[in-house]
């Protein structure tokens, strides 16, 4: 018993070390996926797609929020690589499907459609009224053939800003969930106390013989156990507390 107590507190003592070292964990992760899309953006409004799309996936890699997907596939489109965009457009509709900006994902997704597709043709259509010629020799073909496909006019939109898409990380939630980490320790600390009183009164109260000795045993081994109880119960609740208070936006 005593030695199922001391692991039940060296567990519950462990938890609040782990809770804030995956807490200190991702708020660095959260910082970098803002860093990450905040210079993706700023690519993106001065043209330079291939960066922006790489700044956009390690946001996304850092912190998969479905508004970097709807960005990712922008950048794709622009870059004429009209297969991923449209992949990704779909991965963002799934990701959120009552995102504000999935109409303007769907019509992206029928405008990149009709790009592959004139794309095809013009892979496979030989010219017009000329036979097809004979197969040369096999070369390696480019693996896309540049078709004419202008954006629209006007700037291209992104889906959301890195405060909209990123909370900012907050100190004080942490530090609630510091103080209540700390109690659930004091808790698990009084419930293994009492439950070694407890255990030690049971055994004075069980091999009394005198009435007034088996009296004073039973009531100080009813009082521990309830004690003992109390602060299991309350390092419980601690614990989820922490919990909540370093895991769950409010």
């Amino acid at each position: 018993m005593t030695l199922r107590l001391f692991l039940i507190a060296l567990a519950l003592g462990a938890l609040p070390a782990r809770l804030s070292a995956d807490d200190d964990r991702e708020r660095t992760e959260l910082e970098q996926a803002r860093a990450a899309y905040q210079k993706g953006r700023l690519q993106f409004n001065l043209g330079h797609y291939r960066e922006s799309l790489q700044l956009f996936e390690t946001a996304y890699e850092r912190r998969p929020v479905a508004a970097a997907l709807f960005n990712i596939a922008q950048c794709h489109r622009l870059l004429g690589e009209f297969k991923e965009a449209a992949a990704t457009y779909k991965a963002f509709i799934a990701n959120d499907p009552r995102n504000p900006v999935v109409p303007t994902a769907r019509a992206k997704i029928a405008e990149v459609e009709e790009a592959l597709r004139l794309q095809g043709s013009a892979q496979t259509s030989p010219p017009l009224n000329l036979a097809a010629p004979t197969p040369p020799s096999p070369v390696a073909a480019p693996a896309v053939v540049p078709i004419a496909y202008s954006p629209p006019p006007g700037p291209q939109a992104l889906a959301g800003n890195e405060d909209d898409v990123f909370r900012p990380y907050d100190r004080a939630k942490a530090t609630w969930g510091h103080v209540l980490a700390l109690g659930a320790l004091g808790a698990t600390g009084s419930g293994v106390y009492f439950g070694i009183q407890n255990r030690s009164a049971t055994a004075d109260w069980r091999a009394a013989t005198d009435p007034l000795a088996w009296s004073s045993g039973r009531d100080r081994a009813h009082s521990t156990a309830t004690v003992a109880t109390i602060s299991w119960v309350a390092a419980g609740l601690l614990t989820v507390g922490a919990v909540f208070a370093w895991r769950v936006d409010l």
